[in-house]
């Protein structure tokens, strides 16, 4: 008797710990995403491929829909949006890096939309249970990239078999020789046949129809993450949960038949062929890629409601981790057509040097190398991106008004292509040329060392030419440069500011600071003289550069 008490308490005891095992799991992770929350995440960069797969949701639906404050390709590049995104990569799923890529590419939505947006990012800075509610859901999604899913949210055009009644027929006919082999068992025999016909057209469809099986199995984990979000009482996110359990219930058939579509091999190795051979036997993948791609067909605005709503919200929780990251502010925005900041900072720099400027009107910065402008410029623009995209800026107070903002600063020759760096300089600038033309928000232009892929003189030419024809558009521009000579060719038209250096026997320091005024220092023959040159040729050097000063022109040989 006693053994039978004893195996009874310990598979008592076997049982309770399998109940409570995802109950301890789900409080680990609760307390995992507690202790993570506003850490900075790994100083690393996303690998370049990723970075592409993650913006493919972004490019495939702005096909589909006008962006009025498009960040164009030029411009995200140009100020290393990717790197900016992989800092505040805090989200919980695939879905939410893609969604976040997205807000950051317009900077148009209006001001109804941001004011949503705003709240809910401040409701998840304080709501503590529900955040972790949401992210435990999020976590349903994975973050594996290449999943294709996007392709079919905005061309949902699947690839299926021509005759799908074959499938249904070959997955049923195992089923019927069964239920015939209970009457007559010999015909149990049919099976090995049968068996061996699925199996061949098993691993040869899902040669051709891997792809779509990755993406599907994608979407299907993304509304099982929005199912759980459905469940949720989140007082801020009443009018979003409605709509998503609409969509839900829209989407009753898709979810009939991906649960089985999902189907993986099970944790223990040992048993994972009987899976293997349920999908065999039955042509299980086979006969759901039918029924679910008809389904996304129907359904296919419900579920890009869905996938975004399951993105914005991942992307709205990293919002506010990244926020706890660091010191920032909200923007105000202004009618007035200018920039206006304190303390303001680039979000990549680990030790950045503030600077308090108000861009109110057309501005040269001038200044030596390595002094800050480019850095200062890229500031400006990635703040005013962030301003009016997540409303969050690393700064002590910015004001702007809403504009597009475009750049033309890391121009590339492209040798492929056949184009010199000099076209490709012009390409980038009429592009903000014809950008300026189109109606809708004014236009934040920053450019750096404008058309220096050229001579000086048709250098000199062409920069005054394009700048003066900016000042008749609708934009506020900025153009750092070394030409000295284009602040007194466009005095009266664009003010200057400068940054500087000071030359000690320890080398060249720099305070990264803002001043007013053109520069009018030079740093290239100091730096000769501080590496050593032999002073014969610093003295030519500055013998030459005075002559020009003075002469405006360069003296004959």
């Amino acid at each position: 008797m006693l053994p039978a008490v004893w195996f009874f308490f310990v598979l008592g005891l076997a049982v309770t710990a399998v109940l409570m095992l995802p109950g301890v799991m789900r409080h680990n992770t609760r307390r995992r995403l507690l202790t993570q929350w506003g850490e900075k995440p790994e100083a690393r960069r996303l690998d370049e491929d990723v970075l592409a797969d993650i913006g493919e949701y972004h490019r495939l639906r702005r096909e589909h829909m006008p962006y009025s404050g498009l960040v164009d390709d030029t411009t995200w590049r140009d100020l290393d949006m990717d790197t900016v995104l992989s800092r505040m990569n805090f989200c919980q799923s695939v879905a939410g890096s893609e969604v976040l890529h997205d807000m950051l590419r317009d900077t148009g939505l209006d001001g109804e939309a941001l004011a949503a947006r705003e709240a809910r990012v401040s409701l998840f800075e304080t709501d503590v249970a529900s955040r972790l509610e949401c992210q435990l859901a999020l976590r349903r999604v994975g973050k594996a990239s290449f999943h294709g899913a996007a392709q079919h949210l905005f061309h949902p055009d699947f690839n299926t078999p021509e005759h799908p009644w074959r499938c249904y027929l070959l997955a049923v006919l195992p089923l019927l020789i069964l239920l015939a082999g209970f009457f007559y068992p010999p015909l149990l025999l049919a099976l090995i046949p049968a068996f061996g016909l699925n199996m061949f057209i098993h691993y040869r469809t899902d040669m051709r129809y891997h792809a779509q099986g990755a993406a599907l199995r994608h979407l299907g984990r993304v509304l099982t993450a929005g199912k759980e979000l459905a469940k949720l009482r989140i007082p801020g996110l009443s009018p979003e949960l409605k709509q998503l359990q609409e969509d839900i219930h829209a989407l009753k058939g898709l979810n009939r038949w991906l649960p089985y579509f999902q189907m993986e091999r099970v944790a223990n190795p040992s048993f994972s062929f009987l899976v293997d051979f349920y999908k065999i036997f039955l042509l299980r993948d086979m006969v759901c890629l039918c029924k679910i791609s008809g389904q996304v067909t129907k359904n296919i605005d419900a579920l890009r409601r869905v996938y975004r709503f399951v993105g914005e919200r991942d992307a709205e929780i990293a919002i506010a981790a990244w926020r706890s990251t660091g010191a920032y502010c909200k923007p105000e925005f202004i009618e007035e057509k200018a920039l206006k900041a304190r303390g303001l900072i680039h979000p990549l720099l680990e030790n950045p040097v503030a600077n308090g400027f108000n861009w109110v009107s057309h501005t040269l910065i001038t200044g030596s190398n390595a002094s800050g402008k480019s850095t200062f410029i890229k500031a400006l623009a990635v703040n005013a991106i962030l301003a009016q995209t997540i409303l969050t800026c690393r700064a002590l107070s910015l004001a702007t008004c809403r504009a597009r903002v475009m750049t033309a600063m890391a121009v590339k020759d492209n040798l492929l292509a056949g184009e010199s760096y000099y076209i490709a300089e012009t390409k980038a600038l009429k592009r903000i040329n014809l950008a300026a033309d189109t109606p809708g928000l004014p236009l934040m232009c920053l450019v750096d060392e404008i058309l220096r892929g050229t001579n000086t003189v048709e250098r000199i030419a062409a920069s005054v030419a394009v700048l003066t024809s900016f000042l008749r558009k609708n934009m506020l521009v900025i153009n750092a440069t070394h030409d000295v000579e284009l602040v007194t060719l466009l005095q009266g038209k664009y003010d200057n500011y400068h940054f500087s250096e000071d030359m000690s026997q320890s080398g060249m320091c720099f305070s990264y600071l803002i001043q007013p005024g053109p520069a009018r220092g030079r740093n290239a023959i100091k730096l000769l003289e501080h590496l050593g040159f032999d002073p014969m040729i610093v003295s030519q050097a500055r013998e030459l550069a005075g002559y020009y000063d003075h002469n405006g022109e360069w003296p004959s040989p």
